[in-house]
């Protein structure tokens, strides 16, 4: 009877102790330098719409494609004097172009690419993944203006728009 006791306790902590383990995560891990962050991060984190689409990573595509995508990115703020403008500037691109290429190319087929990269001008925050044929570009801040779904963000808030 003292033996079945003992089994059973054993058995009852080594499952606890393997769902307390299992429901941990490890921190996603995160590449730095110069003022850029580069992190791959769950598919999940894409919110309810856009995490039903299918990913098809890792994506073979040369550095030049990658500076081309970079350079064509162009937003406008919704200001009064707002105009057209880059959103990555020609040495942003040479500081993050190879370091995003290398990041689409081992990218795992369940996660995103999320970065930022800080300028004098402000952070720019988004995430990158592709799906299909299409490659999706995603910012939450461009130089350091969050996007807002309202068009008026009140006194002195610029919102922006993708053109």
């Amino acid at each position: 009877m003292k033996y079945h006791l003992n089994l059973v306790l054993i058995l009852i902590l080594a499952m606890n102790s393997g769902m307390i383990s299992g429901c941990t995560s490890a921190p996603e891990k995160s590449f730095k330098t110069n003022g850029f962050t580069l992190s791959y991060k769950d598919k999940t984190s894409l919110g309810s719409p856009t995490s039903k689409i299918q990913l098809s990573h890792p994506l073979k595509m040369s550095e030049s494609d990658v500076r081309s995508h970079l350079e064509s990115l162009m937003f406008e703020e919704l200001s009064l004097f707002g105009k057209e403008k880059y959103v990555f500037l020609p040495e942003d691109i040479d500081r993050i172009a190879r370091l995003l290429t290398k990041a689409l190319k081992h990218v795992p087929s369940h996660k995103i690419i999320y970065y930022e990269l800080e300028t004098s001008g402000g952070t720019t925050k988004g995430d990158v993944f592709a799906s299909k044929e299409l490659i999706h570009w995603r910012f939450s801040s461009i130089k350091g203006m969050g996007f807002s779904l309202r068009s008026y963000t009140g006194w002195g808030n610029a919102n922006w728009r993708m053109v």
